[in-house]
């Protein structure tokens, strides 16, 4: 019998492609500065980026970081079943078992946040542009920074197949699905949002 179509809030959604497609823009900018000027471990033969693509990797990341924060704030308050929780960390050592890949799945959903604001700190303390340039490759936050940047890469992957894996076909194509119930009506999000920051500070 095939797996039923999950249905997942629509600001979660939204919130997940705007994440995504920025963090990939990030990510490929970011693999093309590196090719062009560092290429320490590796070098594609890739056209030869110039400095305009530092300024778009800059704004991409400019405006990736309010949307990380909030994106963070959703995932520990009303997305937090998405994230590892205490009880299910006995299961990771048991990575065969749908309950071991569940737990794995949220464990790395943890590590990209964690990477992601790795990244962001790691950017803005490095001299950016200029250290790239003139190769002041051995900036510890530059190298923190490209460390992020292939973690994210790996872990994307891993959230992606990890996904495939617990989920199927149904769970991708719940994360495109246009459906929308009338309680998960952004009229309602207000509301949503006033209960979950009273949740917060009842804890």
């Amino acid at each position: 019998m095939p797996k039923s179509r999950p249905y997942q809030p629509l600001i979660f959604r939204l919130l997940h492609a705007l994440h995504g497609g920025l963090v990939l823009a990030s990510v490929v900018t970011g693999f093309w500065m590196y090719n062009t000027w560092d290429h320490r471990l590796a070098k594609l033969p890739l056209p030869e980026a110039d400095t305009n693509l530092l300024s778009i990797h800059y704004r991409i990341g400019e405006v990736l970081t309010p949307l990380v924060v909030i994106f963070l704030i959703y995932s520990l308050v009303a997305g937090r079943r998405r994230l590892i929780q205490t009880k299910s960390i006995k299961h990771l050592a048991n990575p065969t078992k749908p309950a071991g890949q569940y737990a794995l799945h949220r464990l790395v959903n943890i590590g990209l946040l964690g990477m992601l604001i790795l990244s962001m700190v790691s950017s803005r303390q490095f001299g950016g542009a200029k250290a790239l340039i003139q190769g002041e490759w051995d900036n510890t936050w530059y190298n923190l920074h490209v460390f992020a940047w292939a973690s994210i890469v790996v872990l994307v992957l891993a959230h992606v197949l990890l996904g495939l894996k617990v989920g199927g076909v149904p769970l991708i194509q719940s994360m495109i699905d246009r459906r929308v119930r009338p309680q998960d009506s952004p009229v309602k999000w207000p509301q949503r949002f006033k209960n979950w920051t009273q949740s917060i500070t009842n804890r």
